[in-house]
């Protein structure tokens, strides 16, 4: 299981798919097994990538609005794709649980640097870099913070590329780390 953030309409729905918070969802037998972008449960490893699927207005600037949570990922599929230039991280489940409670912007930046901070470790990355990061998004002085957070992202995965790793190591590599209790199942 790994966990993972989604977007949704203010209705919590997604594509034609109404969920809800709290809830468990698995797909059906004859669904099986989920396809990236094709069938099954998507979310993002890192939380800000789910505000390009949904964007949130006071992030954005787009005028729309969209509710985001927490899921737990499960019956992964085996097409992982994580863009090495940043700007995805999206993962597919055939089983998704809705966490209790929505999350605002400012939580998914947090979320976001905490992901950052946990790739830095699978990584071995010198964590000096995400002290000056996590300081701008508590005290939200910089509009360019987000961007920041992508770039760092950018970084991180090329580091694990460039030892070798594939999309489903680094997805192993994740869920070992949050197995850890780096990121709380509440």
């Amino acid at each position: 299981m790994i966990i993972a953030y989604k977007g949704y309409r203010p209705d919590l729905n997604c594509r034609s798919f109404k969920y809800e918070l709290g809830k468990t969802f698995v797909l059906s037998e004859k669904e099986m097994p989920p396809r990236l972008c094709v069938n099954g449960f998507h979310a993002c490893i890192l939380p800000i990538h789910a505000f390009a699927y949904y964007p949130n207005g006071l992030i954005t600037n787009c005028g729309r609005s969209s509710v985001h949570t927490k899921v737990y990922l499960d019956k992964l599929c085996s097409n992982v794709y994580i863009d090495i230039f940043g700007s995805d991280s999206k993962i597919c489940g055939g089983v998704i649980q809705i966490d209790k409670t929505l999350m605002t912007p400012f939580d998914m930046i947090i979320e976001s640097v905490k992901t950052l901070n946990m790739m830095m470790r699978i990584a071995d990355y010198p964590t000096k870099e995400i002290v000056s990061l996590i300081e701008r998004a508590r005290n939200c002085r910089s509009v360019h913070f987000i961007d920041d957070i992508k770039l760092m992202w950018t970084e991180i995965i090329s580091v694990l590329w460039s030892k070798g790793m594939n999309a489903n190591d680094i997805i192993k590599e994740i869920e070992k780390e949050q197995m850890k209790g780096d990121i709380k199942n509440e």
